[in-house]
């Protein structure tokens, strides 16, 4: 018996020393060689004009100091959805740097949405994509013409060619928004660590049978697929534009709310998210029983399916009404552990507090309202939803204990 222990800890502790210096070297062996080779130009615009028009449009990358780092050509252009008869017409620019759109006869609520594949990029190609100019010129977009336009860029890695940088440019209402998605190689450094504490699970299961139930292999799970994702398939606009065709989006809601739009966005979100998780799966324990946990965990974060958008915002909001139901409901706050606990437990709550003070006290408009508004009713409907279901399950739970005592 002692024999097996000491084989147990031997092997559990060289797994612990070894991990950290394999992952680590993954890590630096990924981030070590990057240069950037192509790109592709995504353009989704839409008609709001009362009668048939022409509309023409340039569509530049082009560095600030006018020093092109890019090239396209006229052969890459596949046309994804063409919802109208008009006549389109596409030509490269005379320094390449962009592309020359020209719509004849376009017909009024009509989208034409294409995409722009194998663009030359250079390697001295500024990632940070600040220099860069990415836009419908401006002088000859009517207001009543809506676009929405991601440029990204492709790198050599040691992992192969991977969506490094991607810029978006949209109009809502009379808004002009950019988004950025910068270098992303911290986020590989950050998916080998989050691979390196997963995989922890391995030794401690090992060294300590009784550790298997309490490992939040779920929250690690979600963190390290959202962070997978957005380091080594772009944006969820990038995504979500790859399968632009209406079909193919299908695919794409059942995963929405692990999409992330730019880099504070994924932060942002899983700083709230991971605490919160954590109380959910450690300290209420709810994958004791596989039915508990879908009703309290898996359906307050899928809730999120039936509402617009991508990010783990609106989970963040459903699950934060559902952790302190359960607390209401069935925790018992008697150490100061769980105390602790409670109190940390209106951390993720910000969130909806945020939205509400910018839509309620601060003067948002356009686009920012509308995200205001998004997060704002739907934790009020998601608040509203958990409440009366708890409020019948209560009712019905005293019905039963009168029943059995009668």
């Amino acid at each position: 018996m002692v024999g097996e222990l000491n084989k147990r800890f031997l092997l559990g502790f060289s797994i612990i020393v070894l991990e950290p210096l394999i992952f680590l070297g993954l890590g630096q062996y990924c981030t070590s060689y990057l240069e950037p080779c192509c790109g592709s130009l995504s353009i989704n615009i839409a008609s709001n004009m009362n009668e048939v028009a022409n509309f023409s449009a340039f569509v530049y990358a082009r560095d600030s100091v006018n020093i092109s780092r890019v090239c396209f050509h006229n052969d890459s252009v596949t046309f994804d959805v063409i919802e109208n008869h008009s006549q389109i017409y596409l030509k490269t620019i005379s320094d390449c740097s962009g592309i020359e759109l020209y719509v004849k006869d376009w017909r009024p609520q009509e989208r034409i949405c294409f995409r722009v594949e194998g663009i030359y990029v250079s390697p001295d190609f500024p990632l940070n994509l600040t220099s860069i100019r990415l836009v419908i010129n401006p002088s000859t977009v009517p207001e009543n013409i809506s676009y929405d336009m991601i440029f990204s860029v492709f790198a050599k890695t040691r992992l192969g060619v991977l969506p490094v940088a991607s810029q978006r440019t949209f109009n809502y209402e009379s808004q002009n928004i950019t988004y950025r998605r910068a270098k992303v190689l911290w986020l590989f450094d950050v998916f080998f660590l989050l691979i390196f504490l997963a995989s922890l699970y391995l030794p401690l299961y090992i060294l300590f049978p009784t550790f298997r139930s309490k490992f939040p292999y779920v929250t690690l799970g979600l963190v390290i697929i959202a962070v997978f994702i957005y380091a080594f398939f772009g944006s969820g606009w990038e995504i979500i534009s790859a399968f632009s065709k209406s079909r193919s989006q299908i695919i794409i809601y059942p995963i929405s709310f692990l999409l992330h739009g730019y880099d504070n966005h994924l932060i942002g979100n899983l700083f709230y998210f991971i605490p919160l998780s954590l109380l959910m799966e450690g300290w209420l324990k709810l994958r004791s029983e596989t039915k508990t946990f879908v009703i309290w965990y898996v359906v307050p974060l899928l809730m999120t399916l039936f509402s617009p958008g991508i990010g783990l915002s609106l989970s963040i909001e459903s699950m934060t009404w559902a952790l302190w139901a359960r607390i209401i409901l069935f925790q018992q706050v008697k150490t100061k552990v769980d105390k602790l606990f409670t109190l940390l437990s209106a951390l993720p709550s910000f969130v909806f507090v945020e939205w509400t003070y910018r839509y309620v006290f601060t003067n948002l408009s356009g686009y920012d309202k509308m995200l205001a508004e998004n997060h704002v009713y739907y934790g009020l409907a998601t608040l509203i939803l958990i409440f009366v279901a708890c409020l019948v399950w209560n009712v019905r739970r005293r019905g039963h204990k009168k029943v059995s005592n009668f």
